[in-house]
């Protein structure tokens, strides 16, 4: 048995060795807690691709289903193209009646300056025949009936010739320009039919990177509208993680410091990154509801700052991460 003397001695030694433990282990703990900032508040990130038609239609066909992989510029899904293939034929026909009609215009007013350029040269020639008239009269060689029948010949092809400007200039108002320039009502039925067939064109949806399918919200024959999400495409290969630490923790955390990241989904392998970039702001900016606190009773509260971790190394190459998956990341700080 145990005297209390000894009893003494041996709890004396105990509380030495922990005090001797607590002055040497704490420093080491605090400095290794310093060096190393770690946080569970963390997952997978990475960019989403949604696909949504820019105009309203029925789902004609859909050529994806969930986690399939797809191809930058596959064709994922169709829209029913049956009006907007009469809207096109409409807008092409209505151009060509256009064309046409601006083509018999335009050769009509060319026909009717050909008719003016001769009318010129009559009037040119019947305005020398009247002061030859005008002279021979002045020196009593003509009679005045000579004068007077050139004079009413200039008159006459005067009035034809200004007759015939105002009908050839009537002709370019309804050709929509003047000579030389392109025509509007053209112009016009060309962004018509443009705008036909590029309408034609968004019934095809294609993926606008390589990646998976995921969330699925739409079915075959399912009529859908511009802008609504279908599903999004998910590229496997940029992923990132973002971890929310608390902004106490961040006082030595800067860009380009290793990174120790523990994926729960993989507890036996290693993934390394780096500190890619700190937010600009805390997490509660962005929140649904920020908090207002000017008014009220405000209660302080340890706010957290998303920080971007790039992936840069892993121990198993076959483990693919997810989008979300949670992560436990160690940064390792560089103290001085």
């Amino acid at each position: 048995m145990i005297s209390v003397r000894a009893r003494k001695w041996i709890i004396g030694a105990w509380v030495v060795a922990v005090a001797s433990g607590a002055a040497v282990g704490i420093p080491v703990y605090l400095r290794y807690a310093r060096r190393h900032v770690s946080t569970d508040d963390a997952f997978v990130d990475g960019p989403t691709y949604y696909i949504t038609p820019q105009i309203n239609g029925k789902i004609a066909s859909l050529l994806v289903e969930d986690n399939q992989r797809v191809e930058r510029g596959q064709v994922v899904a169709t829209l029913d193209t049956s009006d907007l293939e009469v809207a096109r034929s409409i807008a092409q026909h209505n151009l060509e009646v256009i064309q046409n009609r601006v083509a018999a215009t335009a050769e009509s007013a060319a026909v009717e300056e050909a008719r003016a350029g001769a009318l010129r040269a009559q009037l040119e020639y019947a305005q020398k025949a009247k002061q030859r008239e005008a002279d021979l009269r002045r020196s009593a060689v003509a009679t005045q009936s000579s004068y007077d029948e050139a004079y009413m010949n200039w008159k006459s092809l005067s009035a034809q010739l200004t007759a015939l400007k105002r009908q050839r200039h009537e002709i370019l108002l309804g050709l929509g320009q003047p000579a030389g320039s392109r025509n509007a009502e053209v112009e016009l039925a060309k962004a018509q039919l443009r705008q036909a067939e590029q309408q034609l064109d968004h019934a095809t949806l294609r993926s606008p990177i390589a990646g998976f399918v995921a969330g699925k919200r739409v079915e075959l024959g399912q009529v859908v509208a511009a802008g609504q999400p279908l599903f999004a495409v998910v590229p496997l290969e940029h992923l990132y993680v973002t971890a929310n630490y608390k902004e106490t923790e961040l006082t030595d955390v800067r860009v380009g410091q290793r990174v120790e990241l523990h994926v729960d989904t993989y507890p036996h392998d290693h993934f390394e990154g780096r500190v890619d970039s700190i937010m600009a702001a805390t997490g509660s900016v962005f929140s649904l509801i920020p908090p207002q606190n000017a008014t009220g009773n405000f209660v302080k509260v340890v706010q957290r700052v998303p920080v971007k971790i790039a992936l840069t190394a892993q121990s198993n190459p076959h483990r693919r991460l997810r989008v979300g998956m949670s992560v436990v990341p160690t940064i390792l700080v560089d103290l001085p």
